[in-house]
């Protein structure tokens, strides 16, 4: 975000975050597998697996959607493929699925956080599936996907690295959404400034949907 947009050290930088996620999202699911192979847990202590496990999708679809956001066209302004929709469809399905454990396990964390999952699952569908409506829809999808990444990663660390780090028995509900609460402006500010105008039909989008009224 601190670099010129396009340029050299951007797409470097953010190679080298995206590769990053990539691991944070390997290991957040080996980690999880692991601990469920290793231990012997009820379902109210597969709660940090849980989570765990969706950190990793999370992370993942993110990281991988703010890259494929930039390339995707079609007529609409998208052309996607199945690996693509595969995506998306993890992000809200795992979201869905999570906020269910959730709400049975009477967990905050578990039953709020998916939110994010859930929203952002669903924006790449409909982007997916509608098309650019304004002019840098493209850039707000990739800036929205990758700063979604990072308020995965940020509270993954909150949430399990800090507390052992700080040897603290329990942390704030409220800073375990803190990055969710600091970000989520900021993407809704950069949405705003990044956007742009309507997207208006060309001429020759106007004359195919004139006739199409017409035959109708």
């Amino acid at each position: 975000m601190l670099t010129k947009k396009g340029g050299r050290y951007h797409r470097r930088a953010g190679w080298v975050f995206t590769i990053a996620m990539f691991i944070v999202s390997a290991t957040s699911v080996l980690l999880a597998l692991v601990n469920s192979l290793v231990h012997n847990l009820s379902l109210m202590e597969s709660s940090f697996n849980i989570f765990l496990t969706f950190i990793g999708v999370l992370s993942y679809v993110t990281a991988i959607y703010g890259i494929r956001v930039l390339k995707i066209r079609n007529k609409n302004g998208v052309k996607t493929s199945s690996f693509d929709w595969f995506n998306a469809c993890l992000l809200l399905i795992s979201a869905v699925i999570v906020i269910v454990f959730g709400a049975i396990l009477r967990d905050p964390l578990l039953f709020w956080f998916p939110f994010i999952g859930l929203f952002l699952g669903v924006t790449q569908i409909l982007y997916m599936s509608m098309g650019s409506k304004y002019k840098n829809e493209r850039v707000v999808e990739h800036l929205t996907a990758m700063l979604s990444c990072g308020v995965s990663a940020i509270t993954a660390f909150v949430v399990f690295g800090a507390p052992r780090i700080l040897d603290i028995d329990q942390v704030s509900l409220l800073l375990w959404f803190g990055p969710t609460i600091i970000i989520v402006p900021i993407i809704i500010v950069f949405t705003k400034k990044f956007r742009g105008p309507k997207r208006t039909l060309s001429t020759a989008d106007q004359f195919r949907e004139e006739n199409q009224r017409i035959g109708n």
